[in-house]
């Protein structure tokens, strides 16, 4: 018996090999038999089988007893673990359910037998599952002749059984499907991908509707890039990128510009702070002022000689503060609305003219023409696509491209974007310092119902209306009535000083801003870049700083699903990728959320029958183990 344990390894090797070569020789045949297309040879070839099949199970009732105990052995359970491991080892190296074609080809037939590209549903690994369980098996019943102080023993190889059964079932049983849902209609069909099926698709006994979808995403991962554009080709490449915590100085390859970030902002919030002199005279004053409404509460600064005026677009009224009321202040006040207009400062050798420009006019003063070609409210440049384009129809950054030309001696015109906002970096001096371009824009004016002129000397408020006149002294905290909304006086005072304070809300980056200082031998520029503000260009296009986020990693997504059922009962589940969900034998798992003109959710669908016995097998052998390892046994306690 010490022989066959120790040959036990050699002899299952020589088993196995064998096994191998009568498979090759069967595909072979198998091959020859079905193409010929000839029902005879098929036939024969059933019954070739048969016959081997009959005296393999001849062969073994003859040497049952060396078979019993060729499989009893402990050494033979040790060799197909490894075996058992070997091949999970090789389902990782393997692309698993890929054709053929795939792999090497001088390989291919050897692959074929041997199914390495569906491992666990092969014939050897099936082989090695029921070998495994017939040797648990009958090593309990030979071996293990009942003792409670061997209980360990027997959960462990039960455990063994339980497992090996649950595996067998799962991968003989299971299958693996997918789900495509939308909106629009209800779904009980899935389609099988993978399994032991014959069946291309499974009907389920209830039905399934998607409802809604929610996609979770990881914090985005601001960074500073810095492009270099190729002068071959023209494209832009990132050659530094950094994160907005580094406080380095980086230097800009070829440039006398370096730059460095001075402060981070992740939820980006600027405030105007008023700080109150200790003057009563009315040097700068301010009025607070409370708006009120049913959807939300805000509060206002109104500075007389800065920003002295609140316009509700909404209701169309407007809440003005000044210090001393005059009939001129009366006369300036306007109940029709103005279009937004735009201004073009012209300097040609020091003599300067402002035009009002409209987009697709040509203009002409002295020696030059203006073609103004677009408008962008809010200007954005794609490095991607190299074009400018608008994120909304807010004058967020308002822009205007102009193609300019010489007229004597004629030259080739040039396109130049200006912005009147003061966040560009190159010159808008043309022909040699010969022509220098200025745009201003005007925002438009909507007009408004109702005026509402607060004054600090005399404490009164004037309500003005197209036809009317109104006006009572107001009293601080006092709520007064204006369309729909209340509007009340906080405080004021005659003599401030402002300043804008940048802070953060709070630690994610949902408005991220950095504080970014430029420099060079001659200025040093500090620069605020806000989310998708648009990028600073240096060295006339050739090198572009854009503060942009680089990544956005999707976390998890979720499927919000309705399930009728046969009876009429109606149930909503949330289907994640993360944690699948059962539902009676089935499991569904999320995999993608297609976007298009129909929202669309892919979903896995898996059939794991044995599962149960797999985690009860699982369960027994742990608890047999914990026996083994701390369990008394006899004569410890002498």
């Amino acid at each position: 018996m010490r022989d066959s344990e120790e040959s036990s390894f050699g002899g299952l090797f020589l088993f196995f090999m064998c096994i191998i070569l009568i498979s090759i020789i069967f595909q072979n045949l198998y091959k020859f038999f079905i193409i010929s297309n000839n029902w005879q040879n098929h036939l024969l070839f059933k019954l070739l089988i048969f016959s081997l099949a009959l005296n393999g199970i001849l062969l073994c009732f003859l040497f049952k007893k060396y078979i019993v105990r060729y499989l009893s052995s402990p050494r033979l359970n040790l060799t197909l673990l490894i075996m058992l491991g070997i091949s999970l080892i090789l389902r990782h190296f393997i692309p698993q359910g890929d054709s053929f074609n795939l792999y090497n080809y001088n390989l291919s037939e050897i692959q074929s037998v041997l199914f390495l590209n569906n491992i666990f549903r092969s014939w050897w690994f099936t082989s090695i599952l029921f070998l495994l369980f017939l040797s648990s098996v009958i090593t309990i019943f030979i071996r293990g002749k009942y003792q409670r102080n061997r209980i360990a023993f027997y959960l462990i190889h039960f455990g063994v059984s339980f497992v090996l059964i649950g595996i067998f079932i799962f991968y003989s049983q299971g299958w693996k499907g997918e789900l495509i849902l939308n909106s629009d209609k209800e779904e009980n069909e899935i389609r099988i991908i993978s399994g032991n099926k014959k069946e291309k698709n499974y009907q389920l006994n209830y039905k399934i509707k998607l409802l809604d979808y929610k996609i979770d995403y990881y914090p985005e991962e601001w960074r500073l890039n810095l492009y270099q554009r190729n002068d071959r080709t023209g494209d832009y490449k990132i050659i530094s990128s950094i994160d907005p915590h580094e406080r380095k100085t980086f230097i800009i390859p070829g440039t006398n510009w370096k730059y460095h970030i001075v402060n981070y902002y992740p939820e980006f919030r600027a405030e105007k702070k008023v700080v109150k002199l200790s003057t009563n005279e009315p040097v700068n004053p301010a009025l607070k002022i409370r708006i009120i409404s049913d959807k939300e509460e805000k509060e206002e600064w109104l500075l007389a000689k800065e920003k002295n005026t609140y316009l509700d677009e909404e209701d169309k009224f407007q809440v003005t503060f000044i210090w001393q009321w005059n009939k001129e202040i009366q006369k300036r006040l306007t109940f029709r609305g103005e279009s937004e207009k735009h201004f073009l400062r012209i300097n040609i050798r020091n003599r300067e003219k402002i035009i009002s420009v409209q987009v697709g006019k040509k203009y002409r003063w002295r020696n030059f023409s203006f073609s103004i070609l677009k408008f962008l409210p809010h200007f954005r440049y794609d490095l991607k696509t190299k074009s400018p384009y608008s994120v909304s129809d807010k004058p967020e950054n308002p822009a205007l491209l102009i193609k300019v030309e010489k007229i004597f001696p004629k030259e080739k015109g040039i396109l130049i974007w200006l912005f009147s906002r003061l966040h560009r970096f190159e010159s808008t001096s043309l022909f040699n310092n010969e022509l220098k371009l200025e745009y201003s824009y005007v925002r438009p004016k909507i007009g408004v119902n109702q005026h509402i002129v607060i004054t600090g000397e005399d404490k009164t408020i004037r309500f003005i209306q197209r036809r009317s006149f109104f006006i009572i002294p107001f009293e601080f905290g006092i709520r007064y009535r204006i369309n729909k909304k209340d509007i009340q006086i906080l405080e004021m005072h005659p003599a401030v000083d402002t300043k804008i304070e940048f802070m953060s809300v709070s630690d994610l980056p949902k408005n991220p801003a950095i504080y970014l200082v430029l420099g060079s031998p001659r200025r040093e520029i500090p620069f605020l870049k806000e989310k998708g503000d648009e990028p600073i260009v240096l060295e006339g296009g050739k090198y572009i700083l854009n503060f942009e986020n680089d990544r956005k990693v999707i976390k998890n997504i979720k499927s919000n699903l309705k399930i009728r059922f046969s009876n009429g009962v109606e149930k909503r589940y949330w289907i994640d990728r993360n944690h699948p969900v059962k539902i009676g034998k089935i499991y569904f798992l999320q995999d993608k959320i297609f976007e298009s003109e129909k929202i669309m959710s892919k979903i896995h669908v898996f059939y794991k029958p044995g599962i149960e016995i797999f985690y009860t097998g699982f369960l027994l052998c742990l608890i047999g183990l914990l026996i083994q390892l701390f369990g008394r046994r006899e004569g410890e306690e002498k």
